[in-house]
């Protein structure tokens, strides 16, 4: 019986040191999902910016070719 014991003993500590494990590795990955959680809300607000941006400045480009085409086409030589 005293055999016995320590089986379930040692078992026992296998068992916490088990279940100790898997709660660090739960926290573990609930902080990494947390991360990239925050990592893509900053990508995403970067990539919006950028849009914002790159349209701005197409709808700048598209203006000044507009008044470039105005300034060297000649309607009256037509």
């Amino acid at each position: 019986q005293l055999q016995a014991a320590d089986s379930l003993l040692a078992i026992s500590e296998k068992l916490i040191d088990a279940v100790a494990l898997a709660r660090e590795s739960q926290s573990t990955a609930a902080s990494a999902v947390a991360n990239a959680e925050s990592i893509n809300r900053e990508v995403q607000t970067r990539l919006g910016a950028l849009k914002t941006e790159l349209e701005s400045t197409s709808a700048a480009l598209k203006n000044e070719m507009n008044g470039l085409k105005r300034a060297t086409s000649n309607p009256l030589g037509r």
